[in-house]
């Protein structure tokens, strides 16, 4: 059979301009909560981006698990 699969998404922002630029999430505790309970990270993917002096500067991430569904 067959594996079948389940997916959650995250997504993290922070805003360049403000609170020194931190993220809205600390990963490092939302990683160990999701994969304890079973979640595994798939990818990160930068969406949104913005221009500070002549570096761009990510603003978004898009965070996507998955994880087995029971059979």
């Amino acid at each position: 059979m067959k594996q079948k699969w389940e997916y959650k998404y995250l997504v993290r922002e922070r805003y360049p301009d403000q609170d020194e630029g931190k993220w809205n999430i600390d990963i490092s505790v939302v990683l160990n909560q999701i994969g304890q309970d079973g979640w595994e990270l798939t990818s990160v993917v930068p969406r949104v981006g913005v221009l500070r002096g002549n570096s761009p500067v990510t603003t978004e991430e898009l965070w996507v698990f998955k994880r087995p569904l029971p059979e």
